[in-house]
């Protein structure tokens, strides 16, 4: 399972790398194998 502080370090991987080559998380999660459902929960719990 996948801690808070995990998906927090993900998410901050993904915006740093990812996101400016244009690359979608549901691209980054497959890529990183993080279940997209599991990360957009997280998600969308902290905003």
């Amino acid at each position: 399972m996948y801690s808070s502080e995990d998906l927090e370090r993900f998410y901050f991987q993904y915006q740093t790398e990812a996101m400016p080559k244009g690359i979608s998380v549901e691209q980054f999660c497959s890529r990183n194998k993080v279940p997209y459902n599991i990360f957009y929960k997280w998600y969308v719990s902290t905003q």
